[in-house]
């Protein structure tokens, strides 16, 4: 119908919008100051010398108000009416002005080379976050989106160091342990993927991923015993600490990988970061199967959990499935000092009541993170 035709006029005009807005910029211009010239011609005329000022502080009115303010604001809130309207006008308008259009962008290619710059066609990343901040405060553009397409243009700005996960907080496998034991592991922290490494962590050696062993118990008739662990580990993608996320995002694609092993300068192994995490800056926390705990609480496997120094007794004990034998309100951190009598340092261990903590993490004699196990 005439709706659907004056739509697709639309989208072959929005199809090329470099043209668009070049077309938009001379009309626009040449508007103006032929309305300009002639509002001056006709108030010398009729006023003389009085016909210049005059006709310069009307015609600097009608413009903003009749040129800019009103067209704009009815565009607006008649977006899709308006631009279904004046597609006929607009493409007359592209196809009319293209020499003078072409002309004023090789004049400006030839200026920016000249000056040693390079041409670009596309908008600045300064313009695209006016745009949208623009957008959201119009109401056009919904505030989670604004944050979205924000967050992206930061990501060659955040490191990976800053979204991984550290090894302290990894579970990863040690395959000179027995396969029953590695699969003990598996089953009880219920990840869908490991780092495999032998006998020292820096050593890293691949990825474990739990359907291969699941699909190797199979094989095997149910026999952990008859697994070999070695040949179910896969190829990793290993990264520097400071790699962009943007450049590891680029790495993910490229190497359909969903996960990186991180390490230092020296080899060290600092971490793991997964597409989870990459995605999560630029959309927000992501909740999985293994997220059903608050973020300030990392579960280790079944006995075990990683928690910030003022994660409540209340929030740990039906966690852990024990009674701390404290007032519920008080923090971890309060009850470790209480107990410990002194000033805490990495590595400190107390026994609380069925559960052993020990200091993962103090900074200037403050406790910072804490792994709590339970014993009994």
């Amino acid at each position: 119908g005439k709706v659907g035709r004056q739509a697709q006029r639309v989208a072959k005009i929005k199809a090329n919008p470099q043209k668009l807005l070049a077309t938009v910029v001379v009309a626009d211009n040449l508007v103006d100051i032929a309305a300009s010239a002639v509002a001056t011609a006709v108030a010398i005329q009729w006023f003389g010398s009085l016909g210049v000022g005059l006709a310069t502080g009307v015609m600097t009115f009608m413009i903003l108000i009749v040129g800019e303010i009103v067209p704009k604001a009815l565009a607006q809130k008649h977006a899709d009416r308006i631009a279904r309207w004046s597609a006929p006008i607009t493409a007359f308008l592209i196809y009319s002005l293209t020499p003078l259009t072409f002309i004023f962008e090789a004049i400006a290619r030839l200026v920016h080379t000249i000056s040693g710059g390079e041409y670009q066609k596309s908008v600045s990343k300064e313009e695209v976050k006016a745009m949208v901040y623009m957008g959201a405060e119009a109401g056009a553009v919904a505030v989670d989106e604004q944050t979205m397409i924000e967050n992206v243009f930061t990501l060659d700005n955040v490191t990976v160091e800053s979204v991984m996960t550290q090894m302290s907080d990894v579970v990863a496998l040690d395959l000179s342990l027995s396969a029953e034991e590695l699969l003990r592991i598996i089953t009880e922290t219920g990840f869908s993927r490991f780092p495999a490494y032998t006998g020292n962590i820096d050593k890293m050696v691949g990825i474990i991923y739990t359907k291969d062993v699941m699909e190797a118990l199979v094989g095997a008739n149910g026999q952990a015993a008859s697994l070999d662990f070695k040949k179910l580990v896969q190829r990793a993608v290993y990264i520097p600490e400071e790699k962009t996320v943007l450049s590891l995002l680029r790495d993910f694609q490229h190497q359909y990988k969903h996960i990186a092993i991180v390490v230092s300068e020296f080899g060290e192994t600092r971490g793991i970061v997964t597409l989870e995490d990459v995605l999560e800056e630029i959309v927000g926390e992501i909740a999985d199967e293994q997220d059903t705990l608050p973020r300030h609480i990392k579960r280790i496997n079944t006995k075990t959990v990683l928690v910030d120094a003022d994660t409540t007794v209340a929030e740990i004990e039906p966690i852990l499935e024990v009674d701390l034998l404290e007032d519920a309100h008080k923090t971890i951190a309060w009850v470790i000092l209480k107990q410990l009598g002194a000033v805490p340092a990495k590595g400190d261990e107390v026994t609380l009541h069925k559960v052993k903590a020990i200091i993962e993490e103090a900074e200037e004699h403050k406790i910072k993170r804490v792994k709590l196990i339970k014993i009994r």
